[in-house]
């Protein structure tokens, strides 16, 4: 049964929507009054001539949106999109349209990720290829035998609290508890000499 808009003046006639789904469920979306749907379309015009009129305010949601991300990212390319907002922001400040700000913000931020990104990735992450690995560092070091080395099995001396699987550098047995010294690492495997 259709309502009237005789008896009803704000209801719309189309009934109320239902959708159905593979077990028999519902949800009925009900209906809104003309009146409603007046102010809904009234409050979203007026939220988009705001928006144009304040355009500042999209670009620093992106940027402070992009920056907090950055924080928990640590990749340095939120940061250039962010920089890019940031060029739009300026130029919102002035009678420029939308479209040449997200001109800018393209590509102000695609400038950023290739000359920015790299400069800040190089000195924040230098590379220093002259510094050895925590495992490379090891050699030289002493250590004690927590488990012996003999003819048939490895043992295992510790450095600095870590455990390394351990042999011999001569093949000769050493025994449990003994200073051993670093002399060469293959993998997990320390070499170790006894120290005298």
């Amino acid at each position: 049964m259709a309502i009237s808009s005789a008896h009803h003046p704000y209801k719309l006639t189309s009934g109320a929507l239902k959708i159905f789904s593979g077990i028999g469920w519902s949800i009925q979306i009900f209906q809104l009054t003309l009146q409603q749907h007046k102010i809904i379309l009234k409050t979203t015009l007026e939220m988009i001539d705001y928006l144009k009129d304040h355009l500042w305010l999209v670009w620093t949601l992106i940027t402070v949106l992009a920056l907090i991300l950055e924080v928990t990212s640590g990749t340095f390319y939120l940061m250039c999109f962010a920089i890019g907002a940031t060029c739009a922001i300026v130029l919102s400040l002035f009678p420029i349209p939308f479209w040449l700000q997200v001109l800018a913000f393209i590509i102000f931020s695609a400038v950023s990720v290739f000359v920015v990104r790299p400069f800040v990735m190089k000195y924040l992450h230098p590379r220093h290829e002259d510094r050895l690995s925590n495992a490379d560092a090891l050699i030289g070091r002493e250590g004690r035998l927590i488990e012996p080395i003999t003819d048939h099995s490895d043992g295992y001396v510790r450095i600095d609290g870590d455990e390394w699987r351990a042999v011999s550098r001569d093949g000769e047995p050493i025994e449990n508890g003994a200073m051993v010294k670093v002399v060469a690492r293959e993998s997990i495997v320390v070499t170790v000499e006894r120290v005298i």
